[in-house]
């Protein structure tokens, strides 16, 4: 289940052949001065000079103004820098707004452990699918410590998930599944409470399968039956499973110890099987995808127990 951070032009250089096109100045007794223009050279005495010279400035061609350039670059160089550091202010002010909103939540979760009310079935599930409503992805230390006071303050200390125990294997399992999958979204659909201490949720459970997912979850569709770590190529089912977005129905279910008003069980399980089965479109194809796959095609992640 898962919880995805300027260059200024370039100066022109004169080329060798534009260096070689210039003629250099010469002076000769008989034809007196030579005036070197960028198109060749004109030739004449002193009055020759005097008279083409009203024409000489509409004929010759406009130089750039390096001054106006220079001033045009400091602009230019001003506003990516100003824009930088409104980037700057943006990002800061993000995460004084984030600071701000976990110092609040967790004087919430303090006040929820010094309160006299105890939680009760309903409240823990709607909290529950809110805190991992994105799954676990690379929490932050703040929020792994709202989360994992959560858990403490709301299930027992051996809360199990059907195959580990205590509420930092839970937080584990959200973690590795969020490592698998890429944008996870968990949405709350309804909550029916079938017996006493029973609870139902029932959920829509939205996963990405990214090339990560194919390395970690379906080794074996390469030919190197490892992810590809020895190379090797990939099945044409991977081909066509990479990118897709994986929309599966989910339940939940909590079992609640009323003597204690604590949660002592979370089973949950979505329905991956139909989700795959209507991207590849072959009940042949998802047999393929999952054998040796190390997910069930309930979609729990098989895990070894080292891991935790």
């Amino acid at each position: 289940m898962y919880s995805g951070f300027q260059y200024s032009p370039n100066g022109m250089d004169l080329s060798s052949q534009t260096i070689r096109d210039v003629i250099p100045r010469t002076k000769t007794p008989r034809q007196g001065n030579f005036i070197v223009e960028s198109t060749g050279i004109i030739a004449g005495t002193e009055a020759d000079k005097q008279s083409r010279r009203p024409n000489s400035g509409r004929n010759r061609p406009t130089m750039p103004n390096s001054s106006k350039d220079h001033e045009l670059q400091r602009e230019l160089r001003r506003q990516s820098q100003a824009r930088y550091r409104q980037r700057q202010r943006r990002g800061l002010q993000a995460l004084q707004d984030d600071l701000e909103r976990l110092q609040k939540e967790i004087k919430a979760y303090q006040q929820l452990g010094l309160s006299s009310v105890e939680p009760n079935i309903w409240f823990v599930a709607q909290e529950y699918f809110r805190l991992f409503r994105h799954g676990f992805k690379e929490p932050s230390l703040e929020k792994n410590a709202i989360a994992l006071a959560f858990l403490q303050k709301s299930t027992v200390p051996d809360v199990s998930d059907g195959y580990f125990r205590g509420p930092k294997s839970l937080l584990r399992t959200w973690e590795l599944f969020s490592l698998c999958f890429d944008d996870v979204y968990v949405e709350l659909e309804s909550m029916e409470k079938k017996s006493e201490g029973i609870l139902f949720a029932t959920t829509t459970t939205s996963v990405t399968i990214s090339r990560n997912t194919l390395r970690l979850v379906f080794p074996r569709l390469n030919s190197d039956e490892r992810g590809g770590v020895d190379g090797g190529r990939w099945s044409s089912q991977a081909d066509r499973l990479k990118g897709q977005r994986l929309v599966m129905t989910s339940s939940t279910r909590f079992d609640w110890d009323a003597i204690n008003n604590r949660v002592v069980r979370i089973l949950s399980s979505s329905d991956m099987l139909t989700a795959i089965f209507r991207v590849l479109g072959s009940l042949e194809d998802v047999s393929v995808v999952f054998n040796g796959a190390l997910v069930t095609p309930d979609g729990r992640l098989v895990v070894h127990s080292g891991y935790f």
